[in-house]
């Protein structure tokens, strides 16, 4: 299956929120701003994924603006913390999902 384009567009418009917001963000992520986007947009295919398993009709929201944008914030979060969003990142995409609904 694809990735959402617009999933792609709105994780990194929200992990950018975050770069632009720390003062010196590469000194905590290993790597510049594209490098940043590049690793948040590597979750892109899971979010899209998230949506085409919900029945149809049980999210009513817009995807992009309440799903992928405030998880690419998430993502962006613990990547300038220096942190590997792995570990939590399937129960951090279902806590936004409930809370968009």
């Amino acid at each position: 299956m694809s990735t959402d384009p617009l999933d792609i567009a709105f994780i990194a418009l929200g992990a950018a929120e975050v770069w632009r917001a720390e003062e010196f963000p590469y000194q905590k992520f290993n790597g510049g701003y594209v490098d940043f986007i590049a690793a948040a947009v590597e979750y892109a295919p899971m979010c899209s994924a998230a949506f085409r398993v919900l029945p149809d009709g049980e999210f009513t929201g817009t995807w992009a603006y309440s799903v992928a944008l405030p998880f690419g914030r998430w993502i962006g979060r613990e990547l300038v913390d220096g942190r590997t969003p792995e570990a939590s990142h399937d129960d951090v995409l279902a806590q936004i999902i409930e809370a968009a609904r």
